[in-house]
């Protein structure tokens, strides 16, 4: 069973999302199924992708488009025979679409033919803004105005009323493991067990552990570790730091229980992952 993860997203300075233009190069064997609470489009601008989300598989050439909304598990998967995958994902937040809407969570979005016909055009224009925007003092006006847009489209065009709860697996923790993730994701750096999870949503410590993995899939320790890798090796890649400094900073008790969680997920160690995505590998 793939195990599957939540992923903290922070949108982009100044437009309620987070705009990704980028290549799909990450094959099978490395893609891990995540969740977040943001809605999350994705646009195929050229090539050949796979994308696996709740029960289901699909297949997108150029122009197709998918949505997976807020709390579903999903992954990208690049084309085995190496053909150049570009895409645009956009992830929309979560808290913005609650101002317009306060029962989001009892709400989803599903395609249709019309919403596409008007959603893809506006796409276009957010990879050309994206893409061209170097230089323009302006471009972050157009790129919100853009979202803004798409916003309208999802809650005009798309909008369903939810008759079961479709996303289960997540939301069954009735609130205990959102509000768990929610603590992880500002404490991670700071000394934290599993008692003192428990205590925070009022289980006992047993209990808890298989709470959190009868919901999330994954152990509460193998979570908390995957979050304080992932700051960390964002700290290594974007602000040179050293591998001691990068898992000191995150949390990490000692430089080994950053290489070991490293190796297990990724089959690497820190620096050879750093060296990876620095040259656009992963």
């Amino acid at each position: 069973m793939l195990q599957c993860f939540f992923e903290t997203i922070q949108c982009d300075e100044h437009i309620p999302a987070r705009i990704i233009v980028d290549y799909c190069n990450i094959p099978e064997s490395q893609a891990h199924m995540h969740w977040h609470r943001e809605i999350e489009l994705i646009y195929l601008i050229e090539g050949h992708v796979t994308l696996e989300g709740m029960g289901h598989i699909s297949t997108l050439e150029d122009g197709g488009l998918l949505i997976f909304n807020t709390e579903e598990p999903h992954r990208a998967v690049a084309d085995e025979n190496n053909r150049v995958a570009k895409i645009l994902v956009l992830h929309l937040s979560y808290e913005f679409a609650r101002k317009y809407e306060e029962n989001i969570d009892s709400i989803y979005f599903k395609l249709n033919p019309y919403a596409e016909a008007k959603l893809k055009p506006l796409l276009r224009d957010l990879v050309r803004f994206t893409e061209n925007s170097e230089g323009d003092a302006y471009s972050v006006l157009e790129k919100k105005a853009c979202v803004i847009k798409i916003y309208h489209e999802l809650f005009a065009e798309c909008r369903v009323e939810k008759r079961i709860n479709f996303y289960s697996s997540v939301n069954d923790g009735n609130g205990r493991v959102r509000t768990v993730i929610e603590y992880l994701g500002e404490h991670y750096r700071e000394d934290i067990s599993r008692d003192d999870m428990a205590e925070l949503v009022g289980l006992s410590p047993t209990y808890f552990s298989q709470f959190f993995k009868a919901v999330t899939k994954i152990t509460f320790i193998s979570y908390l570790n995957s979050l304080r890798m992932e700051h960390a090796l964002s700290d290594l890649v974007s602000l040179d730091v050293s591998v001691m400094d990068a898992a000191l900073s995150n949390g990490f008790a000692n430089v080994r229980a950053f290489t070991v969680t490293c190796k297990r997920v990724f089959g690497m160690t820190p620096m050879q992952l750093k060296k990876s995505r620095m040259r656009g590998e992963m």
